[in-house]
């Protein structure tokens, strides 16, 4: 957990604005200070270190997220003006960023807990927020699941002076252009060496994303890599197919862990380190994912995320979201009039990658000291999908044609699309029975009953409510005893069933 920051800005009296933690990390050039989060770039792929950054803000001002590139947090100091400013990229970074104004001190921090034990009050739920938590596993606007703190939504930065006030993102245009195989091949070769670093591992699985950057890590390096890759128990598993294609290229070492009943009750450690910010299934996997590398030594990891959701056309055409929205929506209407059912909500490509995707894998990453890099989230890359994606493409037609053309054949021959491996039902197979998660959840003030249009929707729903019981239990009720600078080790059974 190296990669935190807890600012406290004074706005009464700038002078005063101090750090609980991260302080080491600021740095000052003139009259302005700043650190990083994340991974910044300059338009050109350099790494933009605080320094730069501060060159930049000189430069920009409050249009310096228009010349970085990457997922990154970058905080700034002004002295001068006597403003603190939080810009962050398009996908509002990997990390959640949250801000409390306490009569006039203001925190900013990627630390919820900062917040919750530093300010004395009397913290409350925020049910509005638990509401769209049930529904949707996120808040999208600057709710938390703590009322009165809030958080930075994706598509805006922050400015502190008198108080804290949201800023939205400009939008870039982009330059049409007609995109071959061989221009799309040589986007992705240039920002995957933008992202390297020495020693770097990543990710494999059946899949066509992490197989591209694999193809593209063989080109950067002579030397071993590490890959890892999680599995299901009794569900769905990638971990055959990933061992067919390392031995395939001779020089990777794959580690694997297969999710468990072991993973369910990691939950409250999960919940300490996801901090409310969201839920969705694949939070137990990334969860060993992040735990696995960590255990190998890595500290630095490429990634695809979020590779589906910029190859989604939606994500280039707002009319036409609003149209599938609206027809998604017509469709579900007679089912919840006539048999009163409640459907899963519609998430958009953009909600995806923003609150669901990037922040449990950032995070969780973040919390055991690892270094995520995303290839495929780069101003560049997005500007070339804009172009290269046909309306109506929403299952990566030309990045799978793009692969099949590059990669040698004892590759692509192994990969195919699968489901993400963790399947709820390999939760279940532990202690905790899913028989006791459905008795305890009934009787929380969190549950309405309802019938659902699928089972796993239904499952989704209950865990949802397990989360939010083990966020109460840890950040309302006891944060004394559970929010200690390092986790204790509690199992979903102390926590909730002794």
């Amino acid at each position: 957990m190296d990669n935190n920051i807890c600012l406290i800005v004074d706005t009464a009296d700038f002078t005063k604005t101090k750090a609980l933690f991260g302080g080491d990390k600021l740095v000052k050039k003139g009259n302005v200070s700043a650190v990083i989060l994340g991974n910044a770039y300059d338009l050109m792929q350099n790494r933009a270190d605080e320094e730069k950054v501060i060159e930049l803000y000189s430069e920009y001002g409050k249009d310096t997220d228009t010349v970085l590139d990457g997922i990154y947090t970058a905080i700034i100091l002004d002295y001068d003006k006597k403003t603190a400013y939080v810009f962050q990229d398009f996908f509002g970074s990997n990390q959640a960023i949250f801000y409390y104004n306490d009569n006039g001190r203001v925190y900013i921090t990627n630390s919820l807990r900062a917040i919750v034990t530093n300010v004395k009050n009397d913290w409350q739920m925020n049910m509005a927020a638990v509401k769209q938590f049930i529904l949707r596993g996120y808040s999208a606007n600057s709710d938390t699941l703590i009322k009165g703190i809030h958080k930075m939504p994706g598509k805006a930065n922050l400015e502190v002076c008198r108080k804290p006030k949201l800023i939205k993102h400009k939008k870039l245009p982009n330059v049409k252009e007609d995109i071959s195989i061989e221009k799309y091949d040589d986007v992705v070769s240039r920002n995957t060496k933008a992202v390297w670093h020495e020693g770097m591992a990543t990710t494999i699985s059946s899949g066509y994303d992490s197989n591209y950057i694999m193809h593209n890590l063989q080109k950067l390096s002579d030397k071993r890599i590490d890959a890892f890759c999680i599995g299901g128990t009794i569900g769905t598993d990638e971990i055959p197919d990933a061992e067919k294609i390392c031995a395939y290229y001779g020089n990777v070492d794959l580690h694997t862990r297969r999710v468990n009943g072991s993973s369910f009750d990691k939950l409250p450690e999960i919940v300490y380190a996801m901090e409310g910010c969201m839920y969705e299934r694949g939070i137990f996997l990334q969860y060993e994912l992040a735990d696995l590398v960590s255990s190998h030594g890595v500290k630095h990891i490429m990634l695809g995320e979020s590779a589906d959701q910029v190859l989604n056309f939606e994500m280039y055409h707002p009319f036409h979201q609003a149209k599938a929205i609206f027809d998604y929506t017509l469709k579900k209407l007679p089912g919840r009039i006539f048999k009163g059912l409640r459907f899963r909500p519609y998430r958009t490509v953009y909600d995806m990658a923003t609150y669901i995707v990037t922040k449990k894998n950032g995070i969780m990453m973040n919390y055991f000291g690892v270094n995520p890099e995303y290839p495929y989230m780069r101003k560049e890359y997005m500007k070339t999908c804009e172009n290269a994606v046909q309306i109506g493409e929403k299952k990566k037609e030309f990045h799978k044609k793009a692969i099949n053309a590059i990669l040698p054949e004892g590759v692509t021959s192994v990969i195919h699309k699968m489901p993400g491996s963790t399947e709820l039902k390999d939760l279940f197979i532990g202690e905790i029975t899913y028989d006791d998660i459905l008795e305890m959840c009934k009787k929380s003030p969190y549950y309405k009953p309802a019938k659902f249009d699928d089972g796993f929707y239904e499952i989704d729903n209950y865990l949802k409510i397990t989360y939010l019981e083990v966020f109460r239990k840890m950040f309302i009720e006891q944060p004394e005893k559970y929010l200690t600078d390092k986790f204790e080790g509690y199992t979903l059974k102390n926590v909730l069933f002794e």
